[in-house]
């Protein structure tokens, strides 16, 4: 809590390298239309240099955790039906 989170440069590094992994397994044009790829990789890359957990269901992070080593991701809990609590 309270925490202000500052990616190194190790982490930008890596966010680097997985896009261009996944555009030479997936292609070119997987990674190209995906404007928020950059973003994810950096999230991923940060989050798993930290030792946290991250929560999302965006699938951009499947397609992430095979080639980050070590990146827990784990989908939201659903919302129970009925008013927010």
């Amino acid at each position: 809590r309270r925490r202000i989170v500052t990616p190194s440069a190790a982490a930008f590094k890596e966010s680097g390298r997985i896009p261009a992994a996944l555009a030479a397994r997936e292609g070119a044009d997987a990674v190209r239309g995906n404007r928020s790829l950059a973003n994810d990789t950096l999230l991923a890359a940060s989050c798993r240099e930290g030792g946290w957990t991250l929560i999302s269901s965006d699938a951009d992070f499947d397609r992430i955790r095979p080639l980050l080593v070590g990146l827990r991701v784990v989908k939201p809990w659903p919302w129970l039906p009925g008013p927010p609590r």
